[in-house]
């Protein structure tokens, strides 16, 4: 019998091979995939903080000059503006602790709530209110999540005009699930850890959380020094801070500013130049006393011009009629200085004059003024601003 070999039809199979490298290249998508996610919502959040400094902006520009909480005002006016990208997150407020549960728990019984009302204005409602009560008192709160609304008014140089500057800091969330645990896993660094310089600049919870959890805290440095005496204790208390359950997402600090002209209010309401108004006698009698308001605002800044004007003519005709005078005393028998000395004289007598005269109406413009004020609607006691005289400096006696 004729022995025959065997031949074996391997069948070549790559299946493994695929499996491996889809193993080893999917947790990469899928960190770039979170982390574009994630990125495209600090876009989002960065746009409406840029949005918000500039409402902020305006509202304390509007406010400041009669306003004595026009900070307020300007900060309410930005939560209302981020509000939307301001609600809670998953998790950012307590974590995966028991507080944590409690409110998302809350959080999704009123989404709930909401939808089963089939509204679609009381959902969007519902949502917009989270991120208002968010933004403007956990979010823009220095005591909680660090953020903050500053105002100020700057000149940036000696010449340009006044600036009401707004500067924003504002604590966005890393909020993407699995983000996180991708990152350690594929960079080997704590995420915390990487965004510490990107959150700089928040204060309240996050100045003292996020260092904890990134390792690079004081505490953990007192820890260490600590060591080097009682290793014991040192990693008693390593192993404390290090099972403290995680109750604070990482953030970044996004910063906003704007800046944006600035003037005094002058106290006059700007009307107009027509006036074409026929709802109703009431409505008529009210703009007519506006515009006549107006009238004597002017009137009172046209006299306060013309007297501070006749006051620096009577100054400069009193120093020539002194001069005029050393003149003429110096030589009695010079016709030419005396007759300079007699028209100095008169001179100084009519600017003198000009010039009491001037005051006089100073003082009876800044009466109708001030009584216009005490009329305006709405205001009263020590908010009702006050107009006064001329005060000229120069201690000119009577002729």
């Amino acid at each position: 019998m004729k022995r025959r070999p065997l031949r074996w039809n391997v069948i070549p199979d790559e299946g493994g091979q695929a499996l491996t490298e889809f193993v080893i290249v999917i947790p990469i998508l899928l960190l770039f995939f979170f982390a574009m996610v994630q990125y495209f919502s600090i876009v989002q959040a960065t746009q409406l903080g840029n949005y918000a400094a500039f409402v902020a902006a305006r509202v304390y520009a509007v406010n400041a000059s009669y306003d004595t909480n026009a900070l307020a005002s300007a900060q309410k006016a930005a939560a209302i503006a981020i509000a939307p990208v301001a609600r809670p997150v998953y998790d950012e407020i307590g974590g995966a602790t028991g507080v944590g549960n409690t409110i998302s728990g809350i959080t999704s019984w009123a989404q709930q709530l909401a939808q089963s009302s089939g509204s679609e204005l009381a959902t969007e409602a519902l949502d917009f209110g989270e991120g208002y009560v968010m933004a403007q008192y956990v979010r823009f709160n220095s005591d909680l999540l660090g953020g903050s609304v500053s105002c100020s008014l700057t000149n940036f140089t000696s010449s340009s005009p006044t600036q009401v500057v707004v500067s924003i800091d504002y604590p966005q969330p890393i909020f993407v699930p699995g983000l996180t645990s991708l990152w350690k896993f594929l960079g080997g660094t704590n995420i915390y850890g990487a965004l510490s310089a990107q959150s700089a600049g928040l204060t309240g919870i996050p100045k003292y959380l996020l260092p904890l959890y990134a390792g690079n805290s004081s505490i953990q440095s007192d820890v260490s020094e600590l060591s080097q005496y009682d290793s014991g204790l040192g990693s008693t208390i390593q192993n404390f801070i290090s099972g403290l359950p995680t109750v604070l997402l990482p953030y970044v600090n996004i910063q906003s500013e704007c800046s944006i002209g600035y003037s005094d209010w002058s106290g006059i309401v700007r009307l107009p130049d027509t006036v074409g108004d026929s709802t109703g006698s009431t409505t008529n009698n009210a703009m007519q006393q506006m515009q006549q308001d107006q009238q004597d605002q002017n009137n009172y800044s046209n006299a306060v011009e013309n007297a501070n004007q006749t006051c620096n003519n009577m100054t400069t005709a009193w120093n020539q009629l002194q001069q005029a005078q050393q003149q003429a005393d110096e030589n009695p028998t010079n016709s030419q200085a005396q007759s300079a000395y007699s028209q100095a004289q008169q001179t100084y007598q009519n600017f003198y004059n000009s010039n009491t005269t001037a005051q006089s109406t100073v003082n009876t413009d800044a009466g109708i003024v001030n009584n216009d004020y005490a009329n305006l609607p709405g205001v009263s006691g020590n908010n009702v601003p006050t107009v006064g005289g001329v005060n000229c400096p120069c201690s000119c006696p009577a002729p």
